[in-house]
């Protein structure tokens, strides 16, 4: 065949096999581009799986980091809570050594040292294990007996410890005899202090501290001498013991000497009269303003109280929750029955009943729900005392005695369901004409009365 011949054959079998090349081609493009989209689908599906576990172990990284440094915080809190309780330690005790320290340079502090060494000195020489002296208890109303001083693993807790006549050491007192042997065996002895202390008495010299002729002025005692003591010791004691009698008799001559070492609290040379306050059923506060709001109220009450007591001259002896103790003191002894302590205390609690009336007005207004509350104050009049009370660590200055008592009793037994003042008999009796002054009638004893301005009834 010619190539005439052969063109269209080869031009048909170019078509047709360019029609294949070009079939192949877009299957293949096809199954690729399925390929390629399936890859895609894929990759963008580990893509995320990958951003969701790197977003958790990122936010699981940021709790650890937290809770982390929540630890860390607490950490630091507690270390700081610690720092504050050491140093506080580190402080009271220095506190303590400084009042100690202190009391050395007052005449009952250097006297005490004195009797205190050579105690120590006797019960070295005796070969006991402990040892104290004993005198009578400053407090005119008290038969009983304190330790002075003290020697041995007891001592600290033998401080302000009260011994009962009915005991060997106030055998010894009275009979001016000593005493040697099992305390066990004896039926003067007393296992109270023992019990109280935690202590164990094995054997015990008992002897009396005599002075000026008068009898005696103290005892010493020796405790726990290895093989228990015999006669030997009870005369070498006699007669080792003199020197310290004295400076016990120069001690227990003169009360201040207890005062200025801790040992006593006398009452003071004058009256006051004692003043509590009290906001009654303060818990509806608390129900009805939640506990900021309630907050907010009672401060606005014993700030107002507080206020009238320091412009009359009155002191604060301490806030009590929803109520305070205050005390005016009279500067100088009663004259005719007349107190001007008196007078300033009935005066100011008076006011302050008035200004609570408005303090309670204005919250009304504000649509608060505070019709059962209510001001109560209790004022009693009579003699009072400071004392330090609590441990080495947290002593604090306290003011105590019966007039304290009963203007606590008064107020608190006083109505809670209106505002008044009430007073004892001993105030009652000083207030003369220019109040007015009636029984409650709440359940009080008949000696408690209600006292109110000469102008008007109380407020409610």
């Amino acid at each position: 065949m010619t190539f005439l011949q052969w063109a269209p054959v080869v031009s048909a079998g170019v078509a047709v096999l360019v029609m294949v090349v070009g079939a192949i081609w877009w299957v293949g493009r096809k199954t690729i581009d399925a390929k390629v989209l399936t890859l895609e689908a894929e990759a963008k599906a580990e893509t995320a799986a990958l951003k969701t576990d790197l977003h958790e172990q990122v936010r699981a990284a940021q709790q650890l980091a937290a809770a982390a440094q929540q630890r860390a915080d607490r950490a630091e809190a507690v270390a700081n809570a610690k720092k504050r309780e050491l140093y506080y330690e580190i402080f009271e005790d220095l506190r303590s050594k400084m009042s100690s320290e202190a009391s050395l340079l007052t005449s009952g502090g250097l006297l005490r040292y004195e009797v205190e060494n050579e105690l120590r000195n006797v019960m070295q020489d005796l070969g006991a294990t402990e040892s104290s002296v004993i005198v009578k208890d400053p407090e005119p109303q008290s038969n009983s007996f304190i330790f002075l001083v003290a020697h041995g693993p007891a001592a600290p807790r033998l401080e302000k410890m009260k011994v009962k006549p009915q005991s060997i050491a106030g055998f010894v007192f009275r009979d001016g005899r000593p005493v040697i042997g099992d305390p066990q065996e004896n039926p003067h002895f007393s296992p109270a202090v023992d019990s109280r202390a935690e202590h164990v008495t094995e054997n015990m010299l008992t002897v009396p501290l005599h002075y000026g002729g008068k009898g005696p002025v103290g005892v010493a005692q020796f405790l726990n001498k290895d093989g228990g003591f015999e006669r030997g010791d009870e005369q070498a004691a006699v007669a080792a013991v003199t020197r310290m009698a004295v400076k016990v008799g120069e001690f227990v001559s003169d009360t201040d000497h207890f005062s200025q070492i801790g040992l006593y609290s006398p009452p003071s040379r004058y009256q006051a009269a004692i003043v509590f306050c009290d906001l009654s059923h303060s818990s509806s506060l608390f129900d009805a303003l939640g506990e900021p709001g309630a907050v907010a109220c009672i401060d606005e009450y014993l700030t107002g109280v507080t206020e009238f007591v320091l412009n009359a001259g009155g002191a604060i002896d301490g806030y009590l929750g929803d109520g305070a103790m205050f005390r005016f003191v009279d500067d100088q002894l009663a004259v005719s029955g007349n107190s001007t302590a008196v007078d300033a205390a009935v005066t100011t609690a008076l006011r302050a009943a008035e200004d609570f009336a408005r303090i309670k007005k204005v919250w009304r207004d504000r649509g608060w729900q505070v019709d059962r509350v209510h001001s109560r104050m209790g004022i009693s009049y009579g003699p009072y005392r400071e004392v330090r009370m609590g441990p080495v660590r947290h002593r604090e200055n306290l003011v105590v005695g019966a007039s304290v008592h009963k203007a606590a009793q008064i107020c608190d037994l006083a109505s809670r369901d209106r505002t008044l003042v009430v007073v004892d008999r001993a105030v009652a009796e000083r207030v003369g004409d220019r109040w007015c002054l009636e029984v409650p009638d709440a359940d009080l004893p008949e000696p408690f009365f209600e006292v109110r301005s000469a102008a008007g009834p109380a407020p409610s």
